[in-house]
């Protein structure tokens, strides 16, 4: 009995733990991550984090769409921050932007796009970029190792210590392409020497990174030291700057960039224009009348429909099949007895009666319309003169 109770004890026992261990696993709550889309003006507008936080930090931030409204308002002391960096701009306006921070300016951009040649060989943008042209630089074919190599998250950070800062600040740089000096060295740069650059360009500063998108976007502003980065640069130069936050780097439309370049030519071709419109506009003296459209005869009308017939295999099945029609019609007015024969019968009584070969008559009453001209002229023709004759 003892054996038993204890059995029946311990299968209550596990019964019980077993029952509350599955309404734990089942009933208790967990957590779960759920994905949540961006709002709207998150999306619209990619670097609306940072103009919050530099206004939020004493700067005075403006977040424009074009480079060319902030390029024509830019003052001594201000901070262009361009992270999207396009090689298209004319020359004049890339050496407007390089006098504008040899007076005091900062500008923090990106190298741009790293592209590669046929041979999978880095281009080097030097002779077709002139800010890269300036500083000497190029992006190196190197980069840093991708994730899942085996280090630790805080092994891709590196830091960088900047003027006026009394300790370094770190940035993210898993993944961004290398940048390699030439001959003119930066003033600072990150432990890599690779990815963040700073220079000194007259009083002012240009700081140009790997990507800058990876570093000052909504979606990687508070990754590690970002926003800190992003604050210590725009007080490069003063205290209070004022901040432009451009979103892309594209010009003016091109019909607005043409009317700014070049305003009196396009006057000029315009009033040339007008008067070419009215000297086409104005007549001297009465209309002319119309002359008559000229007029063919019917039979050139018949023998270009024939024509375009002939040239095609339906239409030569056509014609003939016109002059059989007649000839078989002419056959049941007048010999009507023959007109219920069978073809075989009708062509042999036909060419005994009036002494026409078989064989030509049967081709012409039975067969295919030939292609060659002199063939088919003869069928329609031995068709005809026998319609004539019945």
């Amino acid at each position: 009995m003892k054996a038993r109770s204890l059995i029946l004890g311990l299968l209550f026992a596990i019964i019980v733990l077993g029952g509350g261990g599955l309404w734990l696993l089942l009933m208790h709550p967990v957590p779960a991550w759920e994905p949540r889309a961006l709002p709207a003006e998150t999306r619209e507008q990619p670097l609306l984090l940072a103009e919050r936080f530099l206004a939020a930090n004493g700067a005075r931030p403006r977040q424009v769409n074009e480079l060319a409204p902030a390029a024509m308002a830019l003052q001594e002391v201000d901070v262009l921050v361009l992270p999207w960096r396009s090689r298209n701009t004319t020359k004049a306006d890339q050496q407007a932007l390089q006098d504008w921070v040899a007076r005091g300016g900062v500008l923090l951009t990106s190298a741009g796009e790293i592209d590669y040649d046929d041979d999978e060989q880095v281009v080097d943008h030097r002779s077709d970029d002139p800010l890269l042209h300036l500083l000497d630089l190029q992006h190196h074919a190197g980069s840093l190792p991708p994730e899942g190599d085996g280090k630790q998250a805080s092994d891709y950070y590196r830091t960088v210590q900047l003027p006026g800062l009394s300790h370094a600040v770190q940035f993210e740089g898993r993944g961004l392409a290398q940048l390699q000096a030439g001959q003119i060295r930066p003033a600072w740069t990150d432990d890599s020497g690779a990815l963040l650059l700073g220079y000194r360009h007259g009083r002012g500063w240009i700081v140009i990174a790997s990507e800058t998108d990876q570093l000052l976007t909504n979606w990687n502003l508070a990754d590690a030291d970002h926003a800190e980065l992003l604050w210590a640069i725009s007080r490069l130069n003063t205290a209070e700057p004022r901040v432009w936050l451009v979103r892309t780097q594209d010009t003016l439309p091109w019909y607005e960039l043409l009317w700014q370049k070049l305003p009196y030519p396009l006057l000029g071709t315009l009033l040339a224009l007008l008067l070419w419109l009215w000297r086409a506009g104005s007549r001297f003296g009465p209309l002319l009348p119309e002359m008559a459209a000229a007029r063919r005869a019917i039979l050139e009308h018949i023998d270009a429909s024939a024509r375009w017939l002939w040239q095609h295999d339906r239409g030569r099945e056509h014609l003939l099949a016109t002059v059989r029609s007649a000839l078989r019609e002419r056959i049941a007015n007048r010999l009507p007895e023959l007109s219920r024969l069978p073809d075989a019968e009708l062509v042999r009584l036909l060419a005994l009666r009036y002494d026409i070969s078989a064989v030509a008559l049967e081709q012409a009453l039975t067969g295919r319309a030939p292609k060659h001209p002199a063939q088919f002229t003869n069928r329609i023709a031995l068709l005809q003169s026998l319609r004539n004759r019945l």
